[in-house]
Parts: C-alpha cells; structure tokens; sequence
C-alpha cells in the first residue's frame, strides 16, 4: 500500500469516525458538539493548512506577518498566503483586543489546523493569558508559542524559561520560540547569517514549513482532538443519567414534583378567570369612585370661588384669584390621580393574589401625567367683560343730576323764595351722585354674576377634561395590568407545563430503568469503541493533553 494510499484511508476513516460521533451528539440533542464537529469536517479538506495568528493588542502580530511572509497572496481580511517548500500555508491574524478566558474566538479556533499564541518579551505570561492557552488547547492541540520582540528586552531569556516554566506547570505541551522581526529586517539588509539564526524567524519557518509538509498528520490530530473531546462530553451526559437511574427514591421524588407541576398548574387556571373577572368589576367601582370624588372636588372648589367673588370686586384681584383658581383645581386633579393610582395598586395587589399567591408577582401601575390648564387662558377681559362706562350710564347720571336742578329751581318758584343759584348745585350733585353709586353697585353685580359664569363654566370644562383623561388612563391601566399579569400567567402556565413534561419523562425512564441501563451500557461501548478508532488515528503523544486516553 502506498504513501497516498494509507493517507487517504486515514482521512476516510477520520470522516466515517466524524459520522458516527455526530450521530450520537444528535441523539443526545448537543448542538453544541453538532457544530463544533462538522466544522471539524472542514479540517480534512481545507487546503493550504490554515494557521490563526492570537495575541492581544501590541504584541508585535503584524511585525511578525511581515517577518515571515515570502511571496504573498492576498486571501481575505487579515489572511495572507505563504508560499513555503513543503507547500502552501494560510496565516490568519486574529482580530483580537483584549485576551480573555475562555476565549471569545472558540469557535474559529475550532477551524484552525495550528495556532501561533503572540506574546512579547516585556512581561512574562499572565494567569489569564495561561488559561486562555489551556482552553484554546481543547479546541486546537497544534499550539506554538512565539516570544517576540526579544531584540527591546535584555532580560528575555529569563522571561521566555518563565514562560515555559508556566506552560509546563499548567499541563500545556507546546512547541516555543523567541523571535524578533526587528532583527530579521536588518539581517535582510546586511546579509548577516547570524543575525539571522539569533531573530529566530527561520526556525518559526521550519515549524511552519513541517506542519505544511506534514498537513495531513495535522488535520488528523486536529480531528481526532476535536472527536475525542465530544466523545468525553457524551460520556459524561450517560454517567450523569445512569447516575439518575440508579439513586434510590428517585421515583418517588419524581412523581412528588409531577403532582406539585399539576396541583400549580390547576391553581394558576382555575384562577386565572376569578382575576380576570376581579379586574373587570374592581375597574368598574374605581372608575365610579374617582368620578364621583372628582365631582365632589370640583364642586367644593367652585363653592369657595363664588364665596370670593360674593365678597370682593373681581376688578381689584382678579389675577391673583385666577392663579388661585388655577393652582387649586391642578392640586384637587393631582389628589383624584393618586385615588385613581392607590385603588389600582390595590386592585393590582388582589389580582397578584389569584395568579400566583406563592409568589406575590406585583404590577406597579405607572405615574400618570395630569391635565392642569385648559387651551382657553381664564383672563380678566374674559370673565368681566369692558371696564368702560357705557353712553347709556353717562346719560342717566346726567339726567338724575338735572332732575335734581329742576326740582331746586321748581320748590323755589312755588315757594317764591329768592335763593342764590348756586345752591341748585346741592341737588345736582346730591341726585348725580346717587346715580353715579346705583351705577357703580349695579356694575359690580354684573362683573360678579359674569365672573361667576364663566368660573363655573371653567370649571365644568376642566373637570370634563380630567374626567375623560383619568376614565382613558384607568381604561389603560386596566389593559396594562391584564396584559402583564396575562403574560405572567402564560409564562408560569408554559414553565410548570415543561416541568411537568420533563419530570413525567423522567419517571417514564426510571420505570423503564432496565432496558435504559441496558442501553446505556451499549452506548458506552459504542463511545469506547469510537475512542478507540479515534485514537488510533494519530498516536496519543500528539493529542491535546486534555484528551489523550484515561
């Protein structure tokens, strides 16, 4: 059998092992091991061998593309193509700013052959930067550490034995190097050969160049890495369940939380129509007391308003009381508002009470926004019309003050009394005078009964106003609190349905625990039998430690 031909038997038989893994991941309803296997598949086809350059920011990832780069094909954002001897190799740079555990790229590092972890000779290896390496291991086992910037740190070989030191003590088997793309530049210009051995970017060439050459072997152990590691998770799914099977008393436990699920499930029903109904009429009732203690309030207001205009002149202050009119009506809507909020709160808290009386689900009604003017300003031109005297007034004074000389100038021709003329100015002034006070008293009624008009009727407007607003948000209030505690009911309904739906599956295995342990037990030796194919494919020195055979 040839080179070729074992090699493709290989490949065949890591994509009949692939198969057979998805299919149990499918059976044990795991997404997750779904997707992270058939981005396996990709492995095995993919060509040139795709290598992720990962590192955080400043790390010297682009310095070290330029370093290694030969004749280069542009392939994508952030991907270039090396021509190398052994063949081609695509080195993707990792868009990553910070390194975190576990790593946020996981799944792209899934679909890696190898990865280049970057970090630069200032500092040595963080804790996280530690962990992110061992999670990134279980995802791709093929990992090289490349120190960089080795040229700017005199104490670099210290960092880069601490380094290793921490890899090693951390269980992580990686290949490391310590480079400079500083000094490879200058060895570029000089010609100096020893300066290129000491940047160390063509012994990273030749880790390339191997698993370039060897691009097969490594999709395999990428592969194998990636079955063995959903083969454990699957294993540890039937050891949790065998383990469910056996514990003693499960039954009963089980068939207590089924009756619990039906017993809640019954209660949120049946009560679901008594808070329904309890919405209903409770809405009635506020609507009713909020309008009938609103008519009250208005009523109250507009009394003491016309006892104040019964008392004074409106002329004289008639700003100041419409201000003070202004004020108190926003002051009684603003009380009616939180009678409106407190009855719904209540109502809302004896609703809570029949949906889920073990748990006290509150809906808080929100603050509404009350109405305090109306469009119309309450004005004095408005309420008391013209301040004017009108001609009619000015004549009937004048007439009053001349009866008042004809009446002097009579008694003294009837009397033949002979009296200086200028008395006659008495009963002139005396009869003008009098007329001008009817006028005057006349005039304040009517500036009375006016301003008493139009402060009832601004009131009634106001008040049909916020009635109308504070029936339109108890409507609202009402239909917020149906909706919410509705969607409530729905959900509790929908969560006690599934509990009750997964503990009835439950006992159904544990009354059929026999024919299940049994099938457990062939699944297990189906996932030893695909360990074992899985590991014979590449031998277990080369396997992620994580995974290597117990």
């Amino acid at each position: 059998m040839s080179t070729q031909q074992a090699s493709s038997n290989g490949v065949l038989r890591a994509a009949e092992i692939l198969d057979l893994t998805i299919a149990q991941a499918h059976e044990a309803e795991r997404h997750d091991l779904i997707q992270r296997l058939t981005d396996a598949r990709r492995l095995l086809v993919d060509s040139p061998v795709k290598v992720h350059l990962v590192g955080g920011r400043q790390q010297g990832k682009s310095s070290l593309i330029d370093a290694l780069v030969g004749p280069v094909g542009a392939a994508g954002p952030n991907e270039v193509t090396i021509d190398l001897p052994a063949g081609q190799l695509s080195l993707i740079e990792a868009v990553t700013t910070t390194i975190t555990s576990p790593p946020a790229g996981r799944g792209r590092i899934g679909q890696a052959h190898a990865v280049l972890f970057v970090s630069d000779a200032s500092t040595e290896l963080t804790r996280v930067e530690v962990e992110y390496l061992r999670t990134m291991q279980d995802c791709c086992p093929t990992i090289i550490f490349v120190l960089t910037k080795i040229d700017v740190n005199g104490q670099w070989r210290h960092v880069f034995e601490r380094d290793k030191a921490l890899l090693n003590d951390a269980g992580i088997g990686v290949e490391a190097v310590a480079v400079s793309a500083t000094l490879h530049k200058q060895s570029q210009r000089t010609g100096d050969d020893e300066l290129a051995r000491m940047s160390g970017i063509s012994k990273l060439s030749e880790i390339l160049e191997r698993i370039a050459d060897d691009a097969e072997r490594t999709s395999l152990r990428a592969v194998a890495n990636h079955v063995l590691f959903a083969l454990d998770q699957l294993a540890d799914m039937l050891r949790s369940r065998r383990s469910r099977l056996l514990q003693p008393g499960r039954s009963a436990q089980v068939r207590t939380a089924v009756r619990t699920a039906e017993q809640r499930l019954d209660e949120i029903r049946s009560g679901s129509a008594r808070w329904q109904k309890l919405l209903r009429d409770s809405f009635v009732n506020v609507t009713s007391d909020v309008d009938f203690d609103l008519r009250q309030r208005m009523q109250a207001v507009l009394t003491e308003a016309e006892h104040t205009i019964e008392h004074t002149n409106p002329a004289k202050n008639w700003d100041e009381f419409a201000s003070w009119l202004r004020q108190r009506l926003t002051a009684e809507a603003q009380a009616n508002n939180e009678l409106a909020l407190n009855a719904s709160r209540s109502v809302s808290l004896q609703a809570a009470k029949h949906i889920a009386p073990g748990e006290m689900h509150i809906v808080d009604p929100p603050q509404a926004i009350v109405a305090t003017d109306l469009p119309t300003p309450l004005t004095a031109d408005q309420a008391l019309g013209s301040s004017r005297i009108g001609i009619s007034a000015v004549v009937n004074i004048a007439l009053r003050a001349y009866m008042g000389f004809v009446m002097f100038y009579l008694l003294t021709r009837l009397t033949e009394l002979t009296l200086p003329m200028t008395l006659s100015l008495i009963p002139t002034f005396l009869m003008g005078g009098l007329a001008v006070i009817e006028e005057r008293n006349r005039r304040l009624e009517k500036r009375r009964d006016q301003a008493s008009t139009t402060v009832r009727s601004y009131i009634t407007d106001f008040s049909m106003r916020v009635t109308k607003e504070s029936r339109d948000q108890l409507r609202q209030l009402e239909q917020d609190l149906r909706d919410s505690y509705g969607a409530r009911s729905e959900q509790m309904q929908r969560s006690l349905t599934d509990t009750r739906n997964q503990c009835q599956r439950r006992l159904k295995e544990l009354e059929q625990a026999p024919a299940l342990l049994s099938q457990i037990d062939n699944d297990f030796a189906l996932l030893a039998d695909l360990r074992a194919r899985a590991s014979a494919i590449i031998p277990a020195a080369l396997l992620a430690p994580s995974t290597a055979p117990r």
